[in-house]
């Protein structure tokens, strides 16, 4: 697939919005690879510069992930810091970064607004513990009522310096890479995050305005303002680590971490012969417990025997109980449109247990794994576990109930790094259908791989 190929199809999907059987956590990759394509004149200027598209989570999933849509959840989008900010001791563990998802947000506090809230319809909407790294914004949301409501479909907007950044609507904003978590604590009460990845506009402070339009079955006009400022919650960890082998070369030379994101940054020069028919190079972040972070997107370069690049990821924020961060890089190739067009189909007939769990084919990549299935009175918590050789991408599928409707499940950062994910309340006796389709499996270089210990407090 060539450069024009890639974009089209990029823009094709994009321009679905709302309509897209896509996920949302894919739906937001697609805006930020197409923030970090090229001009196509400049491709054309610079015919050895070559994109690769090795996207964290589910850009790459664009193209070999068509699911039927399951999704209100999504995760944060990949992007550079330019250079991050020394404003934390490198030695002194952060005390916000070491959580996860939206626990993690109420720790830090450099906004100057903890807790704004507004009423409407009977709803009180409250938003609090605004965090932006200079990066990634994200913030929590409470909806309460003194009675139970219905708080699905609701309609949101989000603007930065009164410039309109995001939007849940998406066919009013097809290219969005914002994101909009919800889930129900108790009658009466939701909560959430909000999150968007900033790409050209990143000031240090800006005018932020959160709007709610429809709720439910209820129209009304949320509106939250605040000013926000950049984090000082930031851990900048310098590494110069190098390693060496036949293949090439791997430097990384800094680790900056914030309670909403990670970023690396590191440079790669390798040997072009054994690139072979690969079309790709990247890093997948992990780290001692297991968690998986993301798979990197990044630009190389071409010689006539090296390809070499200087890139700036970003991942996932690293969840608590890390001790150490584990960088493994690999080589990919993409699938082709007739086998990444496929869709498998896998009914559910009997209830899954770890030693007989319920297998979801995906293609070479390998299996993803439905180990459980919690029935519970407000929701149904699916246990899932991939099994093969490309783990981060693999941990997504769609569902279908008994009569072909798609049944939207909450994805988030966590249920891609836990392997659980919540649906809404259904009957044990419900056949669910499972959707997936193949995966591109991953060629790591262990001789490449390289670890780094995290501070501690």
């Amino acid at each position: 697939m060539n450069y024009g190929e890639m974009e089209s199809m990029l823009r094709r999907k994009g321009d679905e919005g709302a309509n897209s059987p896509l996920p949302g956590i894919v739906n937001d990759r697609i805006e930020m690879t197409l923030n970090r394509l090229p001009k196509r004149e400049e491709m054309e200027r610079r015919s050895k510069r070559i994109r690769i598209f090795n996207v964290a989570a589910a850009s790459l999933l664009v193209m070999v992930l068509a699911i039927a849509g399951t999704s209100l959840f999504s995760s944060e989008g990949i992007g550079a810091f330019g250079k991050p900010s020394n404003s934390a001791d490198p030695g002194v563990r952060s005390s916000a970064w070491g959580t996860s998802f939206v626990e993690a947000l109420h720790s830090d506090r450099s906004s100057p607004v903890r807790e704004v809230s507004v009423t409407d319809q009977g709803i009180t909407l409250t938003v609090s513990d605004v965090v932006y790294d200079g990066n990634m914004l994200r913030f929590r949301y409470t909806l309460r009522s003194a009675e139970d409501f219905d708080a699905s479909g609701v309609k949101t907007s989000l603007w930065i310096d009164g410039l309109t950044i995001g939007s849940t609507d998406e066919a009013s904003n097809s290219y969005s890479t914002y994101r909009f978590e919800k889930r129900k604590i108790k009658a009466g009460e939701y909560e959430g995050a909000v999150a968007h990845a900033l790409t050209d506009y990143r000031p240090s402070t800006f005018d932020l305005t959160f709007m709610v339009k429809h709720i439910g079955e209820k129209d009304g006009e949320w509106r939250i303002d605040s000013r926000v400022e950049k984090t000082n919650d930031i851990v900048n960890v310098d590494t110069d680590i190098q390693k060496k082998s036949e293949i090439g070369s791997i430097s990384l030379d800094r680790i900056s971490l914030s309670p909403v994101s990670t970023q690396l940054r590191y440079r790669f020069n390798l040997e072009k012969k054994y690139l072979g028919e690969h079309v790709g190079f990247g890093v997948e972040l992990s780290d001692d417990q297991g968690n998986i972070y993301g798979t990197d997107s990044g630009y190389y370069s071409l010689t006539s025997n090296t390809v070499s690049g200087d890139v700036w990821p970003s991942y996932f924020a690293v969840m608590e109980g890390a001790k150490q961060l584990v960088l493994k890089p690999f080589f990919r190739n993409y699938l082709t449109s007739d086998v990444a067009n496929k869709q498998f189909r896998t009914t559910l007939t009997s209830q899954p247990t770890e030693d007989d769990p319920l297998i979801l084919p995906q293609g070479e990549a390998g299996n993803l794994l439905i180990t459980s299935i919690e029935y519970m009175k407000d929701k149904t918590v699916i246990h899932f576990d991939p099994e093969g050789a490309n783990p981060f991408e693999q941990s997504t599928f769609g569902i279908e109930d008994e009569k072909g409707n798609i049944i939207r499940a909450e994805w988030s950062e966590e249920s891609i790094i836990n392997h659980t994910v919540s649906i809404g309340p259904i009957s044990r006796d419900e056949k669910l259908m499972f959707l997936t389709r193949p995966i591109a499996k991953l060629e790591y270089l262990p001789e490449l791989e390289m670890s780094v210990d995290l501070p501690q407090s």
